[in-house]
């Protein structure tokens, strides 16, 4: 070929993938729901899937003292309640992720609940994975926040590889 012609049609090429790769990697899909106070938000384009679920937190630090505390624990699927605990002690709660492609699983918490929590922050998963958190009551209060967990689930063998999932 002349390489008069290849330098242009090189130009060409890369103009055509600056132009169109922010089309290719915007989403084209979003969908939300929610189901008590648990939300669920997706989007998807070309190169990855995006699943975000928004799960309130809650958690109860009351004095130790030489009575019976009434300690409480929650099981509502569609918040992660702590309950009420003494000051200077922690509970856990597991979460089951499922992911039948490899995902990048990346967790975050906001809210007055957030000095006090013990997670992961990244983990990639495949098939079934359990997690877990922790709140650590350390200080007395009512404490309230927002953990989300968002999976990034690659569509194609080009985003598992920049993902460094394969």
């Amino acid at each position: 070929m002349n390489k008069n012609i290849t330098i242009p049609i090189a130009l060409v090429a890369v103009a055509l993938l600056v132009l169109f790769l922010p089309v290719i990697l915007l989403p084209y899909t979003v969908n939300m729901k929610s189901v008590e106070n648990l939300t669920f938000e997706s989007s998807e384009n070309f190169m990855i899937k995006e699943e975000k679920w928004f799960y309130p937190l809650k958690g109860q630090v009351i004095p130790m003292g030489n009575e019976t505390i009434p300690i409480g624990i929650a099981g509502q699927t569609y918040e992660i309640n702590f309950g009420r605990i003494p000051q200077n002690s922690s509970t856990r709660k597991f979460i089951n992720l499922n992911s039948s492609n490899p995902a990048k699983t990346e967790l975050y918490v906001s809210g007055n609940i957030t000095p006090f929590m013990i997670f992961p922050q990244s983990l990639y998963i495949k098939g079934e994975e359990k997690m877990e958190i922790a709140f650590n009551g350390t200080e007395m209060g009512n404490f309230t926040g927002t953990l989300l967990i968002r999976n990034i689930i690659p569509k194609n063998v080009l985003a598992e590889r920049l993902m460094g999932l394969v």
